[in-house]
Formats: C-alpha cells, structure tokens, sequence
C-alpha cells in the first residue's frame, strides 16, 4: 500500500511533533514536509518565502495537511490548500470572525475537517455534557471552568465554546455565553472561566446547581498524543471525501 503523504503545519511545536512522531510509525503515513515559524526541525522545514517561490516542490505531492498551529499559519497555508486542492485538518484554535469566514469559504473548494478538540473521549464527554444539560433543566444553572498549560494562546480554549454549544443546545438554544466574573449574573448566563498555568493538557469541569444540590462533571487529559491520534484518524478520513464542505467530529463517528 502506498504511504500518503502529509504536511504538518506547526511542525516544530509540541503537537506538530507528535504528529510527526506518530506518522513515522503509522503503516500508512509519510511526513513528507512541514510549515513553522520557528525553524530548525527535523523535516524539511518551509518559511514563507520558499513557499512563494516554489509551492509546487513543497505540495505537489502532498495528499492532506494536518494544523496544529496558530491562526495565523493556518491562514498563511490555507491558500494552497485551496489551490492545490488539498484537503486539510484544522486543530487549531483562536481563529477571528473574518478569519472563520476565510475558513468556511475555502471549505467550498475542499474538504476541511475542523475541530477544537481532536480526542474521541472529548467527545463523548461533550455529548454526555448535553444529555446533562436537558436532564436538569432550569431553575438549575450551568457554569463551565478550563485549565490549560501556561503557554496556551487563546482563552478560553475552543473546547469550552464547544462546551458552552452543547449545553446551550441541550437548553433549546436559550443560554447565553459570558467570559467574565464581573457584576452580576443573569438568570440565562453561563459563566465560562479559564486558568492558565502548570502542564495541563486540558482539564474541563461542567457544573450544574440548583439551589439545594449540584452535580460536577469533569474530563481531564494527560497525554497530548491523544490530540494527535484523532488528528490522524481525521486525516485518513478526510483524504476520503470527495464533498467540500466543512467537516467536524460529528461526521468522523456518524452522530
């Protein structure tokens, strides 16, 4: 069988170098070069000005770009994923609104598999979270917490937004989202704090209280391969889609 051939966005960070780790001992994957902004990785390395003057070299035999990166690489990259019709995975996270629509026009051109959390159990517990949501219904309210590692650019992480959706449609759509502790919380608001510090993978706690009791919920990762095999497996399944559209963790596992 022959290998496909990836290029890794973010290729010289943590999870760019797992992906590239995890490729080199899949049966079915070859890393064949990659994009940062900080050089001196182990692969083929493109900055932005060998990109320029020859894309060609860099992708023409590339099958899917994996980005574990920051938004502005995924925006610098996203243009020859267009032009060479590339199908991309897209973990990254902290992307503006204009940005979001740069995403969403490209994916009318390609596949694009885009999720803020790449691992199945994330998932699950984003579900579990929801079927929470309509189980306690109000006057029961609903807060949601996040601690992630001290260099971590974005907050909150792009899981608690994804936290705060579930649980809103969980409410019919009824709740409304507030990144801040100050003044006074409405009937209808969930609070979504976020701590930054130490080595946490991604730690998420759900709460739901009502004036007598209250019920916890909480995932918590320990090893970032776990974001780096769902990258892979959404990888394998996005080169299959022929349909260009944006793509989440909802088509991967058919819900």
């Amino acid at each position: 069988m022959k290998k496909k051939n990836v290029f890794v966005v973010g290729c010289n960070g943590k999870m760019g170098r797992i992906v590239r780790s995890l490729i080199s001992e899949s049966d079915d994957m070859d890393t064949t070069a990659g994009f940062d902004q900080h050089q001196g990785g182990v692969i083929a390395s493109y900055c932005s000005e060998n990109l320029r003057n020859n894309p060609n070299a860099v992708f023409y035999n590339t099958d899917v770009i994996v980005d574990f990166s920051r938004p502005e690489a995924t925006m610098e990259i996203l243009p020859y994923a267009v032009k060479y019709r590339i199908p991309m995975v897209i973990a990254t996270t902290g992307f503006t609104k204009e940005q979001e629509l740069e995403l969403k026009s490209a994916a009318s051109l390609i596949p694009i598999f885009k999720s803020s959390n790449m691992a199945l159990s994330t998932k699950r517990f984003i579900s579990l979270v929801k079927s929470a949501a309509k189980l306690f219904p109000e006057p029961y309210e609903i807060a949601i917490h996040e601690d992630h590692h001290s260099g971590k650019a974005d907050a909150p992480s792009g899981t608690a937004k994804m936290l705060f959706d579930a649980v809103n449609e969980g409410r019919n759509g009824t709740l409304v989202y507030r990144f801040d502790s100050s003044g006074k919380k409405a009937e209808n608001e969930v609070w979504v704090s976020s701590g930054r510090l130490g080595s946490f993978r991604g730690d998420h706690i759900v709460t739901i209280a009502g004036e007598s009791d209250y019920v916890q919920l909480k995932h918590s990762i320990s090893d970032r391969a776990l974001f780096a095999e769902g990258a892979l497996d959404a990888a394998r399944f996005i080169m299959q889609q022929t349909e260009p559209r944006i793509y989440t963790m909802d088509d991967l596992f058919n819900e």
